[in-house]
């Protein structure tokens, strides 16, 4: 009962966040800014601090949102790396789970093509390569998998391992698509 109790928190927490993102691109689109990030509710009024994602074209959009998401997914595996680091029960196969989850949706984020115009962000090889970037993504995928499959066990060295195999998917993926400012651009995987 447990774990399904917990699985229905998870999709209801997955679901509110795609109604928030949804909501987020209507205000964005429909030309009007919240006018007040006062939220109200039943402990009394309060002001939101953190403000709305802004865009003005549908580019920018799929650009924000692909990066609050890779918030997302890099807060849940730094989430896991402290409670191994520090060896304390906290949510770490609910933080796999997630990642694992994020991991299946990677794919819409890199759709349709929307390369990064700023210093840093997905660089157009990410889909002038696409059988390479999609084994990135196959490999990513499968590591939070393997992760997930030993979160919940009591043994702290096999989850850090599983963890290390999921960074290591992270950095190579974004040492060849990811363009960091200041960092020169990778070769192409082509060379391998």
């Amino acid at each position: 009962m447990n774990g399904q109790s917990s699985s229905r928190r998870l999709i209801s927490l997955g679901s509110v966040s795609v109604a928030f993102a949804i909501l987020s691109l209507f205000v964005m689109f429909a030309g009007a800014q919240p006018s007040s990030r006062e939220l109200a509710g039943q402990w009394g009024p309060y002001q939101d601090p953190e403000p709305a994602p802004k865009a003005e074209t549908p580019e920018q959009a799929r650009t924000a949102i692909r990066r609050l998401q890779m918030r997302a997914i890099s807060a849940h595996y730094r989430s896991i790396e402290a409670t191994l680091l520090f060896q304390v029960h906290a949510s770490l196969a609910a933080d796999a789970d997630a990642l694992a989850r994020s991991a299946e949706n990677l794919p819409q984020l890199f759709e349709p093509k929307s390369p990064s115009s700023g210093k840093s962000g997905a660089r157009a090889e990410i889909w002038d390569e696409p059988q390479l970037f999609g084994e990135h993504l196959a490999g990513f995928r499968t590591a939070t998998l393997d992760l997930a499959a030993v979160a919940g066990g009591n043994d702290r060295t096999v989850a850090a391992k599983a963890l290390a195999a999921v960074r290591y998917q992270c950095l190579a993926c974004h040492f060849h698509y990811r363009r960091i400012e200041g960092r020169p651009g990778a070769e192409s995987r082509r060379e391998r």
